[in-house]
């Protein structure tokens, strides 16, 4: 059904591996480094969408980073970024939802292989919503190109994840038509598997007083926590190619952002991933803007494991 956007998913993992593949740290300090780092993976997804959509397709391009300008939690602010890149006789808009580098503390700190390029893509049309008002459901494709590849020993190809809404993800690799389907693990015990848990999106020292109350009982049940600071990279490890299983079951996060969930939504309920806020609820309508209290889980006993106890949480804002 979106056969256009997963070839203009495909096109882009290709051309954002590229445009990095000859670039060098160099000594650079950690500020110059990740401005270096978002510059040439920003010119690998313009590029790749100026060669891949047709000549009367404008695209919206927006960002909604967290900036700060102080020392404190909830100090800062989430500001959404719209621009229009116009193309020649445009008659039709696709919105590009965009994390440029995901987990950028870690790549400036030289440790960038939970960093990720997130991107998710509206449908191609002649009327778009306004970007204030485009929630999860407008979006029908998503892509994920870890910042790194070829690292690992003994040796795998650079790749990215890809998916389109309702639909089976695959991971693909880079400059090839080799591609893997996705599965989660099938555990059901808690303390079989792991649990991704991420709390430091919360706003206030209250609101993560709250947080770290409501999981506890989780870091009691399950096996073990991990935290790889990098949303995309860490959602990605709830997935696995044939022949492996997911060392991680579950996803735990307060106050999540929204370019962290629509991307990485659309793959892990393609492959059958259960998403939803802390309460049991879907989180289809929540726009670019809005925050979440995101529970996330491989298998059904997983999840009800997960609303056993965070649905006791008082609503936080």
């Amino acid at each position: 059904m979106y056969d256009h956007l997963k070839r203009l998913a495909i096109g882009l993992g290709n051309f954002i591996h590229s445009s990095k593949r000859d670039l060098v740290r160099n000594g650079a300090d950690n500020q110059r480094w990740i401005q270096e780092l978002k510059e040439r993976c920003l010119l690998g997804i313009r590029g790749g969408l100026e060669s891949h959509l047709e000549p009367d397709v404008a695209v919206r391009f927006v960002e909604s980073p967290y900036n700060t300008k102080t020392v404190g939690k909830g100090a800062g602010k989430n500001e959404m970024s719209c621009r229009v890149w116009g193309r020649a006789d445009a008659t039709r808009t696709i919105s590009v939802l965009a994390d440029i580098v995901d987990g950028s503390w870690n790549s400036a700190c030289g440790l960038p292989w939970s960093s990720s390029t997130m991107l998710a893509f509206t449908e191609i049309e002649r009327n778009q919503k306004h970007a204030d008002e485009l929630v999860l459901s407008d979006f029908k494709c998503g892509l994920i190109v870890p910042i790194v590849g070829n690292i690992s020993s003994p040796k795998e190809m650079a790749g990215f994840y890809y998916g389109a809404a309702g639909e089976p993800p695959h991971y693909r690799l880079a400059d090839s038509p080799i591609e893997y389907p996705l599965h989660p693990s099938n555990a059901e015990d808690v303390r079989q598997t792991r649990l991704l848990l991420d709390l430091f999106t919360t706003q206030t020292y209250e609101s993560l007083a709250i947080s770290i109350d409501a999981v506890k009982p989780l870091i009691y049940d399950w096996a073990d926590i991990g935290r790889f600071y990098g949303a995309g990279i860490e959602l990605m490890s709830l997935l696995g190619t044939p022949g492996t299983m997911p060392g991680f079951g579950g996803y735990v996060a307060a106050n999540q952002k929204a370019d962290n969930l629509i991307p990485t939504k659309m793959l892990l309920e393609g492959a059958g991933v259960i998403v939803t806020n802390w309460w049991g609820e879907p989180i289809d309508q929540m726009k670019i803007m809005d925050r979440m209290y995101v529970a996330i889980a491989a298998t059904n006993p997983l999840h009800k494991h997960l609303m056993q106890h965070l649905s006791k949480t008082v609503r936080l804002p």
